[in-house]
């Protein structure tokens, strides 16, 4: 791993058995935080895709994170 491509710690999560989408990456997701400010109250499903920029989960939680990051914004 190039250290100089993250801050913090590599954390490693374990993924979700689902067969809703196949070949995709779902985590169980219970925290996110944003310039080291946790938006809490997350316990969902979230699919981590390492390919696009894109935060696919529950609408709620998923534009508060962009709402906390400077000049994002979400397509819906």
């Amino acid at each position: 791993l190039d250290v100089n491509a993250y801050i913090g710690n590599i954390v490693y999560n374990n993924l979700v058995n689902q067969t809703q989408y196949p070949g995709s990456w779902m985590i169980t997701l219970s925290d996110f935080h944003v310039n080291g400010v946790s938006i809490g109250g997350i316990n969902s499903l979230a699919l981590i895709d390492t390919g696009t920029p894109s935060i696919i989960g529950d609408i709620n939680q998923v534009s508060k994170i962009y709402s906390m990051i400077p000049g994002s914004s979400s397509n819906n």
